[in-house]
């Protein structure tokens, strides 16, 4: 379980064009000091929308 004050799911399918902006919204829009936890659901997507998040999102 996971210990965010607020959780989003964004469900995607196709959004390689737009899933950038969107996650760039989600980041500006809560304080930096909020615990915030962003879950992306892929629906297999041919695009490359999986791939831009992890991007946007690296694992330390």
């Amino acid at each position: 379980m996971s210990n965010a004050e607020v959780s989003i799911i964004l469900p995607t399918y196709n959004e390689s064009k737009n899933i950038r902006g969107i996650l760039d919204h989600i980041k500006k829009s809560f304080p930096s000091n909020l615990k915030l936890e962003t879950i992306i659901v892929d629906d297999n997507s041919p695009d490359n929308t999986a791939k831009i998040a992890e991007d946007f999102f690296p694992l330390n």
